[in-house]
């Protein structure tokens, strides 16, 4: 490489890290006036916990905002509207509590009667002016596949796809965005049915180690011109600016937050 070209991919790289495609992801805490001025392109709330009106949705947009809804379709919440004396076993598509997060419940995400509950709340959403769906736990196929339920994967593919034709049905723009589960992108089926992908600890886990990244099916997601949404958990400074330099390098939008995802705004990196 020529010495010019050598210094100008330098100077790309450097600037790439400093300025990242910011995406902003806070399901606690959020306030609706902060959220206008956060710079982000997507915006990623808990509609219970931010509250949004049709009227703020449309001030978002104004301020060139893509908001997409939080909704786990995995697991089952106690602290959900639909969640009425419920326990484990009753209703029966309640299996079993998260060890790692008190208050969800693991569901048959099969179950008819969860898919209805699902299918509710996305049309609420809609309706609300949401851009899109962030469907979390869709990897929970993977739970399910060791307790040898072995369509749980087709299952899970079907799950989102349903929910896809549904929302673009009324508003073909709509996007739909599941969180990690990125190798669901293998099947043609769920490529057509996805607008883009959410992936956590690409790089780095919240105790700052480093993680073996598989970049591969981000990329095609990205070659398929789709947003690829990639969140870490880092604490040490230089983590957080590694994230940004490494994710910026591979085109995604990117963002740094806590695991309690309550920052008002994506962590900076300051160097």
């Amino acid at each position: 490489m020529k010495p010019l070209a050598t210094l100008l991919a330098f100077l790309a790289i450097l600037l790439s890290s400093f300025h990242p495609n910011l995406w902003h992801y806070q399901l606690q805490d959020a306030n609706k006036d902060a959220l206008t001025t956060v710079p982000a392109s997507f915006i990623v709330v808990d509609p219970d916990d931010a509250s949004l009106t049709p009227q703020d949705l449309v001030r978002l947009h104004r301020a060139g905002k893509k908001v997409l809804a939080y909704l786990s379709i995995g697991e089952a919440e106690d602290y959900r509207d639909y969640w009425v004396d419920w326990k484990v076993g009753s209703p029966d598509f309640i299996i079993e509590e998260n060890p790692e997060w008190k208050g969800n419940y693991i569901v048959r995400f099969w179950d008819s009667r969860w898919k209805q509950i699902v299918f509710r709340r996305a049309d609420e959403l809609l309706a609300l002016g949401y851009d899109g769906l962030y469907l979390d736990r869709v990897d929970v196929y993977e739970w399910w596949q060791e307790r040898g339920e072995e369509r749980a994967r087709d299952r899970m593919v079907e799950f989102v796809c349903e929910i896809s034709r549904r929302m673009k049905s009324v508003r073909p723009g709509f996007l739909i965005i599941p969180q990690n589960a990125v190798e669901l992108y293998e099947d043609e089926g769920y490529k057509r049915c996805i607008d883009g992908v959410g992936k956590e600890d690409t790089w780095f886990m919240d105790d700052d180690r480093r993680v073996p990244h598989e970049l591969r099916y981000l990329r095609e997601v990205k070659r398929d011109g789709k947003p690829v949404l990639a969140v870490d958990y880092p604490t040490r400074a230089e983590h957080v600016c590694a994230f940004y330099q490494l994710c910026s390098q591979e085109g995604f939008y990117c963002t740094v937050s806590n695991r309690e995802l309550n920052l008002g705004e994506p962590m900076a990196c300051n160097r």
